[in-house]
């Protein structure tokens, strides 16, 4: 059957060489459906590929057509201007590849039947049949071992995120009494500071009650004018605002 939706299931790659491994660089534009085949043995899936493997031959490229060396002919030919060279080309074999996986995600199970010539294929069926149902009891076991590695990942996980967690918030707590701390040092040293401006402001209010009434009302609006260019200068008031580190951690 065709893998229904919804299964999350796998498919294992393929290897078209004959011969050799795949260059880690090499890019294998072979097609595959969308959805694997499936062949259950009781209520094991055993996902299947057929392809035709390659194999690595020498060949010859004249006039834009490339031809196996072993298929040239050996008469001797004429003089011809044509320009030809030869190399190394993987080509079909005309063999085909049965390779029967297992499509569960944690169970890695792969294997292959090959024909050493063509038309092998139906002589080993009965074969692979038969190794199909002795392996389900493998893969039934590979199933089981992959779920519980799945739950010790999980739970794995689980409490690293828990220990993220844990840091973050010390992380966060250490950040929120490191402001705290600053900024109330920051208000406790600008008290001085505000305690001498507020004195200056008193003193020459007091001042300015001795003066003329003309006088009077000129300084008294530079005075309020010089105290709105310094803005607050009540350490109370900056104090009021202040935040301790439980309100900055629920801000």
């Amino acid at each position: 059957m065709i893998e229904p939706n919804g299964q999350n299931l796998r498919r294992y790659p393929v290897n078209e060489k004959e011969k050799g491994v795949r260059l880690q660089h090499e890019y294998s534009d072979l097609w595959c459906p969308v959805r694997s085949t499936l062949a259950f043995v009781g209520t094991v899936a055993f996902g299947l590929t057929i392809f035709e493997m390659t194999e690595n031959v020498e060949v010859e490229y004249r006039d834009g057509k490339c031809t196996r060396v072993s298929e040239l002919s050996t008469k001797p030919k004429k003089y011809s201007n044509s320009y030809s060279w030869r190399s190394m080309s993987d080509l079909p074999s005309g063999r085909l590849c049965l390779q029967v996986y297992s499509p569960y995600p944690r169970a890695n199970w792969v294997r292959q039947w090959r024909e050493i010539k063509s038309g092998d294929f139906p002589r080993k069926l009965a074969g692979v049949v038969k190794e199909l149902e002795v392996e389900t009891v493998n893969i039934t076991r590979l199933v089981k071992e992959g779920e519980r590695r799945a739950e010790i990942e999980r739970q794995q996980r689980e409490e690293q995120r828990r220990k993220w967690e844990r840091e973050e918030a010390e992380r966060k707590k250490v950040k929120a009494e490191e402001e705290s701390h600053s900024e109330l040092l920051m208000i406790i040293n600008s008290w001085s500071e505000t305690k001498r401006i507020e004195s200056f402001f008193v003193d020459t209010e007091r001042q300015v009650q001795e003066l003329n009434p003309g006088e009077k009302e000129v300084v008294l609006t530079r005075l309020k004018l010089a105290r709105e260019i310094l803005g607050c200068t009540d350490a109370f008031q900056w104090f009021a605002t202040w935040k301790t580190p439980e309100e900055r951690l629920h801000k």
